[in-house]
């Protein structure tokens, strides 16, 4: 495999593993409100990573990593959590869980990274499939 082509996967697995934190409630319930694992983490935490891997969006050698549409799509909903982040409700400014993951703008975006990230998986098998191609050659 390519070194290119393992580093597109990666940077992609690296956006879908963002993308389903940000879509799956129950996740966000159980991790960032209760604790109770088995995943160990924080939305402070989850929205540092994003922001710093969200900064690579701006790189033309990443923008080359995915298509047009998966990048204007992930600026978008980098730009959504951040405007939903700059709120007076957000989590980050006292909103209970009931609050946040109850909250239709929360659901929207919620909703909008789970198509994303579907988009990627499906992104992420073509990386594979022409991977498979090429090493049958």
């Amino acid at each position: 495999m390519s070194m290119p082509n393992l580093d597109k996967m990666n940077y992609c697995i690296t956006w879908i593993d963002i993308c389903n934190n940000y879509s799956d409630i129950d996740f966000q319930r159980r991790c960032w409100f209760r604790m109770e694992g088995p995943e160990v983490g924080c939305y402070e935490d989850d929205f540092a990573h994003l922001m710093l891997v969200a900064e690579m969006l701006s790189d033309e050698e990443y923008q080359e990593y995915l298509t047009p549409e998966l990048n204007k799509r992930l600026k978008e909903l980098v730009a959504r959590l951040d405007a939903y982040d700059q709120g007076p409700d957000t989590y980050l400014n006292t909103a209970g869980e009931d609050d946040l993951l109850s909250d239709p703008k929360w659901l929207e975006i919620a909703a909008f990274a789970k198509e994303t990230k579907l988009m990627l998986e499906k992104f992420l098998e073509e990386l594979k499939d022409g991977h498979s191609k090429i090493e049958r050659r």
